[in-house]
């Protein structure tokens, strides 16, 4: 999961005129006025991504008479099955490692 974040912020003094402060403040308003102003903008991006594997395996070759132990195991990089054969017997042809 990927996430940024942008703000920007502004700040600054506005000075408004003692004519202009008189009218918005009203009577009894004099010499100006100082008004401080902050403004923030921005924004929050996040990205999430999965990926899945689907793998699917047989076992078997088709000869009732061959019998083997295995340990299944899963590949930690590509999560997909590894085979660790732990005994095993084969007949006609014989196959090698039984």
């Amino acid at each position: 999961m990927a996430t940024s974040t942008k703000i920007s912020t502004t700040e600054f003094d506005l000075a408004i005129d003692a004519g202009v402060a008189t009218e918005i403040g009203g009577a009894g308003t004099s010499g100006g006025v100082k008004i401080r102003v902050k403004m923030e903008t921005g924004k929050v991006t996040t990205n999430t991504f999965a990926i899945s594997t689907a793998t699917g395996y047989t076992i078997g070759d088709g000869n009732p008479r061959d019998f083997f132990t295995i340990d299944v195991k899963t590949n930690p990089v590509y999560n997909t099955p590894v085979f660790d054969l732990i005994a095993g017997t084969s007949t006609c042809p014989i196959e090698l490692g039984t």
